[in-house]
C-alpha cells in the first residue's frame, strides 16, 4: 500500500482525504448543482462553474485505495438536464494543475475548449470572476470553495454584492478562526489577528469585543490575563460570519457543522445567494444530513 503522508505535513500527489465529513460535503454540493442546473435549463443565461481550489482532480483516502474524483470532475460529468457553459478551476500548485489537466484531456476531451485552468491564488480570480458576471449580464454563476484552512479573505467576497452567482464556502470555523482565538486574549500574536481580520472582514477590535470577556477571577490592577475567552466560540464564529456574509448576498443558508469522527466541528459549509429560493433547496439538502 502506498503511504501518503499527513497533508499539511508533507504534500502527497493528491488531495487529502479528510474523513466521511468530506464525502458528505461533496455530496451535498453535487446535488445542489443539479438542481441549479434544473432550474436554470429552460433561461437563457450562460452558465459558469467556478472552483477556487480545484486541487489534483483526485481525493485520495487515507489507505491510498480507490481516490475518489475531486469535485471539478465530478462537476464536469453532468450533462442532464443540462451542463455548464464554462468552467474556471483554479489551483495555486502547479503539479496539482498538471495532474487536473491530465485528467480533464482524458475524461472530457470535449470540454476542454470552454474549460480554464489557472495557477493562480484563488483571492485574485475571485475577484475576477465578480467583474466578469458585472460586465456580462447574460452570465450566471455557482462557485465552490473549499480551501485548506483560512485562504479565503473576505474583502474578495465584498464585490458579489448585487452579482448573479451561488456561491458554496467551506469556512473553518473551528479548524482555522476558533484555534486562533486562544484562550487568553493578549496571547494572540498580532500576525494571527492580522489573518482573522483578513478572513472574518472585523477589525482586531470587533474581534476582540465578540468573542472575549473581562475574567471575573481577575483585576484589572493584576498581573496575568484581563480578557478570557467567551463560550460557545465555534457557533459565535459562524453567526459573525453568516451576518457579514448578509451584507453582500441577500440569502445566506443555515450553516452546516462538519465534524470529525470526535464530534467536534472543524467548518462549517453554506451557500450564499441574491435568490431566496437557491437557499431554500441548500436547506433542504442539508436537512438529509442532520
Amino acid at each position: 500500500m502506498k503511504d501518503y503522508p499527513k497533508y499539511g505535513v508533507a504534500e502527497p500527489t493528491g488531495d487529502y482525504f479528510g474523513g466521511t465529513w468530506t464525502e458528505e460535503k461533496i455530496a451535498i454540493f453535487i446535488k445542489y448543482c443539479h438542481a441549479f442546473l434544473a432550474i436554470m435549463k429552460n433561461r437563457s443565461y450562460k452558465l459558469i462553474y467556478f472552483d477556487g481550489f480545484a486541487g489534483s482532480g483526485e481525493i485520495i483516502p487515507t489507505n491510498g485505495v480507490n481516490p475518489l474524483e475531486s469535485v471539478a470532475l465530478q462537476v464536469m460529468a453532468i450533462d442532464k438536464p443540462v451542463s455548464f457553459d464554462l468552467y474556471y478551476l483554479v489551483e495555486l500548485q502547479k503539479s496539482k494543475v498538471k495532474s487536473l489537466e491530465n485528467l480533464i484531456i482524458e475524461k472530457f476531451p470535449s470540454k476542454r475548449s470552454n474549460t480554464h485552468i489557472i495557477c493562480e491564488d484563488c483571492n485574485s480570480k475571485i475577484a475576477a470572476l465578480s467583474a466578469y458576471l458585472k460586465k456580462h449580464s447574460n452570465y450566471r454563476a455557482l462557485a465552490f470553495l473549499d480551501p485548506f484552512g483560512m485562504s479565503v479573505d473576505f474583502k474578495s467576497l465584498e464585490s458579489f454584492k448585487q452579482i448573479g452567482c451561488d456561491m458554496w464556502i467551506l469556512f473553518p470555523s473551528g479548524i482555522g478562526v476558533n484555534r486562533m482565538l486562544m484562550k487568553r486574549e493578549e496571547a494572540i500574536p498580532q500576525s494571527w489577528y492580522a489573518k482573522l481580520e483578513k478572513v472574518m472582514g472585523m477589525t482586531a477590535v470587533e474581534i476582540k469585543k465578540h468573542f472575549y470577556k473581562i475574567n471575573p477571577q481577575t483585576s484589572m490592577f493584576e498581573d496575568g490575563f484581563r480578557l478570557q475567552k467567551q463560550e460557545d466560540p465555534i457557533n459565535r464564529i459562524i453567526e459573525l460570519y453568516s451576518i457579514k456574509l448578509k451584507t453582500i448576498w441577500d440569502h445566506v443558508s443555515k450553516p452546516h457543522a462538519m465534524k470529525n469522527s470526535n464530534g467536534s466541528i472543524m467548518f462549517h459549509f453554506l451557500l450564499v445567494s441574491q435568490n431566496q429560493t437557491a437557499v431554500k433547496v441548500a436547506d433542504d439538502i442539508v436537512k438529509k444530513y442532520k
